[in-house]
C-alpha cells in the first residue's frame, strides 16, 4: 500500500521549486527590471529637476523566501502574486516633490491601481510615521525618458514604486521594520515613544516642506529684491556662465534666470534679448513654456501703451502658447492639488494685457478665471479674478466672499513673512482689507509696499502703481471712489511722486502753496479730550525739545492731547521771542462739536471732506509737503501715544521715507508698533526713551555751518581724543586709526562736532570763525553748564546710534551694534556719563581744529 502524501512536505516542496525557479530564471529578468527603472526614476528627477536620490534592487534570494513563508496563508503562487520583485525606491525633499515624482511616474508607466497605495491614508486620525506612497507599475513602452526598455525579458511583470521624503526615509529605516515587522510583540512604552517620535518627524517633514518651498520661491523672484546695481551684477555673472556652458539643455535655464532679473528691474530688451533664441527654435525644452510666459510677458510690458504693436501681439501670443487658454475647462474641478503655475501666470499675463481695453473687459475676466482655476490657492489670480467679477457685476460681492477672501489675505501674510511675491502680496491685501470694510488695515499694508522702496534704490515700478489704482476704479463701477478708496488712491500716488519726477499728479490735490521754512518736523500722538491728563506728562518734554526749534511744526490743530500741547508750547515761545517757527494744522471741514480747533496755530489748513477726523489729514498734509519740494527724508515725525490716526500717520511717514521717533513707554498706537512686523525694525523708526535730552536731540537736527574739509578736521580731533582715552582697547572697532575707522563711528565723530553748536546754545554760547593767526580763545564752561551740555550730548549720541541701527543690550557689543548706554541719563552710572562731561569740555579744542571760536551770546541779541 503506498504511503499517503504529507500534505507539508508538498508544500515545502513546492514552496523550494518556486525558489529555484526565481533563483534561476525570474531574478536576472528583475534585476534587468530594477536596472531599467533606476534610468528611468532618475530621468523623472531630471525632468522635474529634483535633487532626488534614486535606489532600485531585485529581492534576493533569501528575502523572496522569507516573505513566502510569511505569507503562504494568502497564496500558493509567490512568483505570480508578488508584485515587489523588482523594487525602486525615489527619496525627495518634500511632500510637494513627492507629488510632482508621482505625477510623472503616473505619467510614464501603466498603474495597477487597486494595489498601489498612499500608505499615509491608512493611519488613523491619532496615528503617525510611516507617509510613503507606493505604485505597483508595468512598462509597454520601448523607450521612456532615454531609457531602452527590454520588454522581451520584462514582459508584463509588475514592480513595486516608492516615493517618499528623506524624514520619511529616516523613519522607515531607523524604526518601521522594528515595530510593524518585529518577530515580537512591542512593549507599551516602546510603542508609545515609537509614536512620539513619529509625530516629531512628521511635524520636521511639514516644516522642511515650508522652508523648503519659501526658499525657492523666493529664489524664483529674488531679482526682485535686489538693488540696480546688485541686479546688474547677477546679470553680468549668470550672462558669463551661459556664454561658456558646454551643456546646451541648461542654456535656457541660465537664460531664464537671467531675465527674471532683468524682469525685476524692468529691463524688458535685456529680457528679450536673452530668451527669443531659446523661444524660437523647435526643441522641446522643459523650461519652453516658462520661457514663453517671461518673453510674452515683457513684450507686452515693454509696449503697454500700443496695442496694436505688433512686438505687443507677439507677446500675446508667446502667453497663449505658455497658457493654452482655450484647452481649459472650466466645467472641470479647479487644478487644487496639482496647480500648473506657469500655465497660471501665463494666463494672468494674458488677461493684463488685455486690462486696459474696455472693450475687452469680459476675455479679461474668463482670462483671470482660468489663471485662477489653474492654480486656485494664488491670492493674486483669485483677488484679480474677484476683481473683475465685482466690476462686470456692478455689484460688491465680498461679503459672500469674506471667507475666501480672508484666505487669500492669509497666503499674501505668509508671503510678505517669507520676503515673497513683493510688493505684491501687500498691495493685494491692501485692495481685499478694502473689500472687507477695513482701511486702517488696508491703508497699512498699501503704505508696506510703498515703503518697500527704501530698502533698494529703486522704486515700485510705474506699472505697479497704475495697475493697483486701476483695481480701485474697477472695484466701484459707474461710481466716485467712496473715501477709504479715495485715501488708498492718494497714498499711491504719494508713493509715485515721493520717488519719482512724478508730482504733477499732486497738483489738483494740494491745498497748501507756500514754501515751507525747512526743517519741518511732524508732531503726532493722543488727541483725545479723554487723554487730556495722560498727554500733560509730556509738556515737559516737549516744551524742552521745543524750546530751541526753528522751523515749521505740523501736528493735530486742536486745543486737546498732543496737538493742544504743542500750541501752548509755541505760544509760549513767541512771548519770549521766538518767532522762527511757523504752526501748522489740518482738520475736516466740519469738525465734531466736541472738538476744538486751536486758533494758536499759524495756519488752520482744511481737507477736501470728512466730518470727523481720519486719514485724510495726514495724507493732505504730506500732499502738501511734497508737492512744494520738501524732501521726506529731511521731515521727522515725533510720535507720543495716538490711535488708528497716528497709527497710520506712523506708517505713512515711515513709507515716505521721514525720520519717525517713537516714544517707546507712550502707548496705544507706538505700543502696537513693536509687535507689527512689517514696521518694528524699519531702518527709519527710532524707539526713543522717555528722555527730554533725547527727544531734543531728535527734534533739533540741523546741518552744520562748517565746511566739509572744516568737518572732518574737527571730527577726526573728536575720535583722536577718544583714543588717547581708551588705549587698553585697542582692538575694539571704535578705537581704531581714522583711516581704517568703520564709516559709521566716522560719522559719529561728525555729528557730535555737527551738533556742538546746537549743545552750546542751550547754555547761551554760539560758535563764529576765529580771528585769522590768533589764537582761538577758550571759555571757561561752569560744572552746570557742563552738565546741561553732556545731557544733550548723551541724547545725540541715543539718537544718532538708533538711526544707525544698534538696539540696547545690557552688553556691548559694537560688532552687532548692541549698547547698553541707550537709555535715558537718569539710568546712566556716573562713570559713563563723565565720557560726555569730558566730550563737551573737549568742545574749544575741537572746534579749534576748524578754526572756530566759542562766544557768549550777548542778550537781546
Amino acid at each position: 500500500m503506498a504511503k499517503k502524501a504529507d500534505p507539508k512536505e508538498n508544500m515545502l516542496r513546492r514552496e523550494q521549486e518556486q525558489i529555484e525557479r526565481y533563483r534561476e530564471v525570474e531574478r536576472p529578468r528583475y534585476k534587468t527590471y530594477a536596472k531599467t527603472l533606476q534610468g528611468i526614476l532618475s530621468g523623472i528627477c531630471d525632468e522635474c529637476r529634483i535633487e532626488g536620490i534614486v535606489q532600485a534592487r531585485a529581492k534576493t534570494v533569501a528575502s523572496f523566501a522569507g516573505k513566502m513563508v510569511r505569507r503562504r496563508k494568502r497564496t500558493d503562487d509567490a512568483l505570480h502574486t508578488f508584485t515587489d520583485l523588482a523594487g525602486a525606491r525615489v527619496i525627495v525633499n518634500t511632500q510637494a516633490e513627492v507629488a510632482r515624482i508621482g505625477k510623472e511616474i503616473r505619467a510614464h508607466f501603466k498603474i495597477d491601481e487597486p494595489n498601489s497605495q498612499d500608505v499615509g491614508e491608512r493611519l488613523k486620525a491619532a496615528e503617525f510615521g510611516y507617509l510613503s506612497v507606493h505604485y505597483i507599475v508595468q512598462v509597454d513602452r520601448p523607450k521612456i525618458l532615454g531609457t531602452k526598455v527590454p520588454l522581451d525579458q520584462i514582459e508584463d511583470r509588475k514592480a513595486e514604486i516608492q516615493v517618499r521624503t528623506f524624514a520619511q526615509h529616516v523613519w522607515a529605516a531607523i524604526g518601521h521594520d522594528r515595530v510593524y515587522k518585529s518577530e515580537f510583540r512591542v512593549p507599551q512604552r516602546w510603542l508609545r515613544e515609537y509614536h512620539r517620535v513619529a509625530a516629531l518627524l512628521e511635524e520636521a517633514d511639514v516644516q522642511f516642506g515650508r522652508v523648503i518651498e519659501g526658499l525657492d520661491a523666493y529664489k524664483l523672484n529674488y531679482g526682485a529684491y535686489l538693488n540696480k546695481e546688485q541686479m546688474a551684477d547677477e546679470i553680468e555673472k549668470w550672462s558669463v556662465i551661459m556664454r561658456n556652458e558646454d551643456d546646451d539643455d541648461k542654456r535656457p535655464g541660465h537664460a531664464l534666470r537671467i531675465a527674471r532679473i532683468a524682469r525685476a528691474a524692468a529691463d524688458w530688451p535685456t529680457v528679450v534679448d536673452v530668451l527669443t533664441p531659446f523661444a524660437k527654435d523647435d526643441k522641446d525644452y522643459r523650461d519652453k513654456p516658462a520661457i514663453w510666459l517671461e518673453l510674452g510677458h515683457a513684450l507686452c510690458h515693454a509696449h503697454c501703451g500700443d496695442a496694436d504693436a505688433e512686438t505687443r501681439k507677439l507677446g500675446r501670443r508667446y502667453l497663449t502658447q505658455a497658457g493654452r487658454p482655450d484647452e481649459v475647462d472650466l466645467a472641470a474641478p479647479p487644478c487644487q492639488d496639482d496647480p500648473d503655475t506657469v500655465r497660471a501666470e501665463a494666463l494672468a499675463q494674458l488677461a493684463w494685457s488685455h486690462r486696459h481695453d474696455v472693450a475687452e473687459d469680459e476675455l479679461t475676466r474668463t482670462l483671470y478665471r482660468k489663471a485662477f482655476h489653474c492654480d486656485p490657492s494664488n491670492p493674486y489670480h483669485f483677488t484679480s479674478y474677484l476683481e473683475y467679477e465685482i466690476h462686470l457685476r456692478g455689484d460688491n460681492i465680498s461679503e459672500i466672499m469674506a471667507p475666501a477672501i480672508l484666505a487669500a489675505i492669509a497666503t499674501c501674510r505668509a508671503h510678505a513673512d517669507a520676503g515673497i511675491e513683493l510688493p505684491w502680496a501687500y498691495l493685494t491685501m491692501g485692495k481685499l482689507y478694502l473689500l472687507l470694510g477695513r482701511p486702517y488695515d488696508s491703508l497699512a499694508a498699501y503704505a508696506k509696499a510703498v515703503h518697500l522702496r527704501l530698502d533698494k534704490d529703486t522704486c515700485l515700478s510705474e506699472d505697479a502703481y497704475q495697475a493697483a489704482e486701476l483695481s480701485l476704479k474697477l472695484l466701484n463701477p459707474g461710481r466716485p471712489l467712496p473715501r477709504e478708496y479715495e485715501w488708498a488712491r492718494q497714498l499711491l500716488l504719494l508713493g509715485r511722486a515721493s520717488c519719482a519726477s512724478a508730482k504733477d499728479h499732486l497738483a489738483p490735490l494740494v491745498r497748501r502753496k507756500p514754501p515751507y521754512r525747512e526743517p519741518v518736523l511732524i508732531i503726532a500722538g493722543g488727541a483725545s479730550a479723554e487723554l487730556e491728563q495722560e498727554m500733560r506728562q509730556y509738556t515737559p518734554h516737549l516744551r524742552s525739545s521745543l524750546e530751541g526749534f526753528e522751523g515749521t511744526i505740523i501736528s493735530g490743530g486742536t486745543r486737546s492731547g498732543i496737538p493742544g500741547i504743542v500750541g501752548s508750547i509755541v505760544a509760549s515761545m513767541r512771548r519770549k521771542g521766538n518767532n522762527g517757527t511757523t504752526l501748522i494744522g489740518y482738520h475736516p471741514p466740519h469738525p465734531p462739536i466736541h472738538v476744538s480747533l486751536d486758533k494758536r496755530y499759524d495756519e488752520r489748513i482744511q481737507v477736501a471732506e470728512g466730518d470727523d477726523f481720519s486719514p485724510a489729514e495726514p495724507l493732505q498734509c504730506w500732499i502738501d509737503l511734497i508737492a512744494a519740494g520738501v524732501d521726506p527724508a529731511n521731515v521727522r515725525v515725533l510720535g507720543v501715544n495716538g490711535g488708528n490716526i497716528a497709527a497710520f500717520e506712523y506708517r505713512l511717514a515711515l513709507a515716505l521715507g521721514a525720520t519717525v521717533g517713537v516714544i517707546e513707554s507712550s502707548g496705544r498706537a507706538v505700543a502696537d508698533l513693536l509687535p507689527d512686523v512689517d514696521w518694528w525694525d524699519a531702518k527709519n523708526l527710532l524707539w526713543l526713551p522717555l528722555d527730554k535730552d533725547v527727544i531734543r536731540a531728535f527734534v533739533c537736527q540741523k546741518p552744520s555751518t562748517l565746511t566739509p574739509a572744516a568737518l572732518d578736521r574737527a571730527a577726526r580731533a573728536v575720535h583722536e581724543a577718544f583714543v588717547a582715552d581708551k588705549l587698553s582697547e585697542r582692538s575694539a572697532p571704535s578705537v581704531q586709526p581714522w583711516p581704517s575707522l568703520r564709516d559709521d563711528f566716522k560719522e559719529s565723530n561728525r555729528g557730535q562736532v555737527a551738533f556742538a553748536e546746537e549743545v552750546l546754545r542751550s547754555v547761551g554760547y554760539a560758535v563764529r570763525k576765529a580771528t585769522p593767526g590768533a589764537d582761538v580763545p577758550h571759555p571757561r564752561f561752569t560744572d552746570a553748564e557742563i552738565e546741561k551740555m553732556a545731557r544733550l550730548e548723551h541724547g545725540r549720541f541715543v539718537v544718532e546710534r538708533l538711526g544707525q541701527g544698534w538696539r540696547f543690550g545690557p552688553h556691548k557689543d559694537e560688532a552687532n551694534k548692541v549698547s547698553p548706554f541707550l537709555v535715558p541719563w537718569a539710568d546712566l552710572s556716573d562713570n559713563v556719563r563723565e565720557y560726555d562731561r569730558e566730550a563737551v569740555r573737549n568742545y574749544p579744542n575741537i572746534l579749534a581744529e576748524a578754526r572756530r571760536e566759542i562766544h557768549r551770546i550777548r542778550k537781546g541779541r
